[in-house]
């Protein structure tokens, strides 16, 4: 059993808590980076004591970057966290590891992710689907219609919700749903890949 439920996140939630019935790529991706945010934090907070972070930290991500109001697209909590801790750089990819292990989700590691092709007829095919990904700045590596897809993040908290999102969009069609492989990468290589695959 992972610590996200293989349920889709959507729909969102308004702060009267009642159900918003709109699953655009934009609310769909706020609810998510709300939900990744707040479980990313709980596992940071007592599973890697190399990455000191307040809770501040976390309401201010909420406030400003999930809400849109600092660029169009928002860091994934887990890269505004190194970013915002003063973390060397050397140490990130252990504490990538160390993450991964303690939120139970061991997606494999693809090292060399940033050097496979954009898949440009899926993004095309797929505009809410492609946008999803933009917004969670997690790529889709390889797709093959109706069979599979692999997504690549940093943090597994979000290619795992986006896997969900995705089953439920394919199954909202009441077509085939691609088998959907999370992988991990390192942080390098996912900032490569962010930028050829969602540069404006």
């Amino acid at each position: 059993m992972t610590i996200m439920d293989k349920k889709s996140v959507a729909p969102s939630q308004d702060d009267s808590g009642k159900n918003r019935d709109d699953f655009s790529p934009k609310a769909v991706g706020h609810s998510i980076r709300k939900t990744v945010a707040l479980k990313t934090f709980e596992i940071v907070n007592t599973h890697c004591p190399d990455l000191a972070i307040e809770e501040s930290l976390v309401t201010d991500y909420l406030k400003e970057n999930v809400a849109g109001t600092v660029g169009e697209v928002p860091e994934d909590f887990l890269s505004h966290a190194f970013s915002r801790s003063g973390l060397p750089h050397h140490l990130r990819e252990d504490l990538l590891e160390q993450f991964a292990f303690a939120a139970g989700l061991r997606f494999p590691f693809l090292g060399f992710a940033d050097r496979m092709a954009v898949p440009i007829d899926f993004y095309t095919q797929e505009g809410d689907i492609a946008e999803l990904c933009r917004i969670l700045q997690t790529p889709v590596l390889q797709e093959e219609s109706g069979c599979f897809l692999t997504l690549a993040s940093i943090n597994p908290l979000t290619a795992e919700a986006l896997a969900a999102e995705i089953v439920r969009i394919f199954r909202s069609r009441s077509v085939v749903t691609p088998v959907i492989f999370p992988v991990r990468t390192g942080f390098e290589s996912w900032q490569s890949l962010c930028r050829r695959h969602f540069a404006s």
